[in-house]
């Protein structure tokens, strides 16, 4: 007789009772964890579904991932910010907002005193200004004959050996008044100094950016404040740009 032949009938029939009792146990364990799951799966669509629907309301009526700036791939090409500064700080610019623009900018960059030679004065403010066969100013401002100020834009690229000192000598030759003032911006990212002394190191995430903020506590036009706001949000994304190797000197 075999071993499974020796164990008795009534033992067989409790062994299969209990098998069916934890079977159907089992059973109905999975079928109360698949009624919650459904009922979980319910609630998370129908919240999901609400929250897609109020994100495309919002999207409809604010817009707020839409940037120009971003969509045309400007931000990490500096004549792109050249030109958007020049316009901003022009105060014959198409921003209509007069000086005030360029006042702001001044007290940031810690030549407030200056404003007061506007009054009055003839401001031009340029772009890609050849200074010699080799270089060029990205942006200049000259308010003659009281005050010229070059601001030299790096995005991503360092310094050339001798860039800034070759616009340092070029501001010396300029004519102003006995006590006119030659100012030279060297404008990078995170604030990175420039090998003249007498440049000023200013940085697009501390200073342009605060001078942005405080433009659009005073702007009121809907299509300046819409560009300001892009603007500042373009310059956020600079912040993870990390600083390239000196690509010439122009």
């Amino acid at each position: 007789m075999t071993q499974i032949e020796s164990v008795p009938s009534e033992s067989v029939r409790q062994l299969i009772e209990r098998f069916e009792g934890f079977a159907a146990n089992e059973a109905k364990a999975a079928e109360l964890r698949a009624g919650r799951l459904r009922d979980s799966l319910d609630s998370f669509w129908s919240g999901f579904s609400k929250a897609s629907s109020d994100w495309a309301s919002r999207d409809q009526t604010q817009a707020q991932r839409f940037n120009l700036f971003r969509l045309l791939e400007l931000p990490r090409l500096e004549k792109n910010h050249s030109k958007i500064l020049k316009e901003l700080l022009d105060p014959k610019g198409m921003h209509g907002q007069g000086k005030q623009l360029l006042e702001i900018f001044l007290d940031r960059i810690g030549f407030g005193h200056l404003k007061a030679k506007l009054v009055g004065a003839h401001v031009e403010v340029k772009t890609e200004v050849w200074v010699t066969e080799e270089s060029r100013l990205d942006i200049i401002i000259r308010c003659f004959p009281w005050f010229i100020l070059v601001i030299e834009n790096k995005i991503g690229s360092g310094e050339g050996s001798t860039q800034t000192q070759k616009y340092w000598n070029w501001l010396k030759t300029q004519e102003l008044r006995s006590d006119g003032e030659r100012i030279l911006i060297f404008l990078t990212i995170h604030g990175e100094r420039a090998s003249v002394e007498q440049a000023h190191c200013s940085s697009y995430l501390h200073d342009i950016r605060a001078w942005l903020e405080k433009c659009l506590e005073i702007v009121t036009a809907p299509r300046i404040r819409e560009i300001l706001r892009q603007y500042l949000e373009t310059i956020e994304e600079l912040r993870e740009l990390k600083k390239e190797s000196a690509n010439g000197d122009d």
